[in-house]
Order: structure tokens, then sequence, then C-alpha cells
């Protein structure tokens, strides 16, 4: 599993994302939690994903969120599922 992290938007709307590729035909779907313990769980459609969160208005800034994560790509966990639902592959140990 490929992946990266970013954010963007405006003042008034900010965004996180998390995108990559699977090539394991056996993970339906891609688990993202975020340094604050946000989780969003997308689909793999074509061999990718790609999960967006939006923030809400008072919510702490993309910058402080990845800046609270001390692992790989800033604490943001990714996790493979199956059709259960079950973790076959994670980012972190």
């Amino acid at each position: 599993i490929e992946y990266g992290i970013g954010s963007g938007g405006s003042a008034a709307q900010q965004y996180l994302y998390a995108y990559g590729l699977v090539n394991d035909p056996a993970v339906l779907q891609i688990a993202v939690t975020f340094p604050d313990g946000r989780r969003e769980v997308v689909p793999v459609e074509n061999g990718a994903y790609l999960a967006i969160r939006r923030l809400e208005a008072g919510q702490a800034q993309p910058g402080q969120i990845f800046a609270a994560g001390n692992g790989p790509q800033h604490g943001v966990r990714i996790e493979a599922l199956d059709a259960q639902g079950k973790v076959l592959y994670t980012n972190q140990p």
C-alpha cells in the first residue's frame, strides 16, 4: 500500500486528506485515523483511495493536527481492511 497525506483549502474552509494505491485485491476499504483521533473509512476503487475530512470552524488547523502526531506521516494511521473489516496491513507497528 502506498500513501500520502496533506491539507488544503482556504482560511474559511480547510480540509485534510489521505490518498494512495492498493495492490492487494483482498483490500476493499482503507481506514484513516488522523492524529486528533478522528477516523474516516473509504472504499478502494480501481486500486486507489482518497479520504477527505473537512475541518469545522473552531477545530485545530491542519498544521496543529499534524504537529500533534509523532510517528510515520505525522501520526496518521492507515489501515487496509478486508471484506469483514479485518485489518490486513497498517503503516504503524
